[in-house]
């Protein structure tokens, strides 16, 4: 998830709607960046990035499905300007 705007907009991801925390698999980078590891069935579900500044939120939405070997991810994008 990048975004930019002046001022610098605040990053955060949720995962099914509830705040997503780094752990062993999930790694959120300074620029917005999430990266799963050695992703497994108990990370699939809606990953929610949203950047915030003074003048309004904006987010995007990716539902992730592990089928099989393959892993979809889905997004939607929403302002809330």
């Amino acid at each position: 998830c990048i975004a930019s705007g002046i001022p610098q907009p605040h990053i955060s991801w949720s995962f099914n709607n509830q705040p997503l925390h780094e752990n062993e698999h999930v790694h959120i980078y300074d620029n917005g960046t999430l990266v799963i590891s050695h992703p497994a069935e108990e990370h699939e579900g809606n990953y929610k990035c949203e950047a915030t500044n003074e003048l309004g939120t904006i987010s995007t939405v990716a539902n992730y499905k592990i089928n099989g070997k393959k892993k979809i991810w889905n997004f939607s994008y929403k302002d809330r300007s």
